[in-house]
């Protein structure tokens, strides 16, 4: 219970630091990154993982906070472009990172599984026990 009231009064800040952390994680340089696991189609895994925390808190903070579900279509339309902005700045502002559709296509998969499986909690136990 304690959990659910922390969350319910920080949704916001939360949800604001987790946007900051993925545009600094997004925008760091990638020599200033150490992975020690390379494998194929993990950075893609990594994006939709991203997208799918910033999409889920931005919904969970809209529904708790504002009471706002009409405005679930737009949040994710306005995630999605984020994403592509995200990329787009990648290219623009970095030396060592570049804009790749398919990071864009992942962003967007991470928004609407967070989409899908927010709706599936919500049908299942309302807005208020999320």
């Amino acid at each position: 219970m304690r959990i659910k009231k922390l969350l319910e009064r920080n949704a916001l800040i939360i949800t604001i630091l987790i946007t900051i952390s993925v545009v600094v994680i997004s925008i760091v340089p990638t020599d200033s990154i150490q992975v020690s696991v390379k494998t194929k189609g993990t950075d893609k895994i990594a994006h939709v993982l991203m997208y799918f925390i910033l999409t889920f808190f931005w919904l969970l903070t809209f529904n708790l906070s504002f009471k706002k579900r009409n405005f679930n279509t737009l949040l994710l339309i306005t995630i999605a472009i984020f994403g592509m902005f995200i990329e787009i700045l990648q290219e623009t502002i970095t030396e060592s990172r570049e804009f790749d559709w398919y990071d864009g296509l992942a962003n967007t998969l991470g928004v609407l599984i967070a989409f899908v499986f927010f709706n599936i909690l919500h049908r299942k136990f309302g807005t208020r026990e999320i």
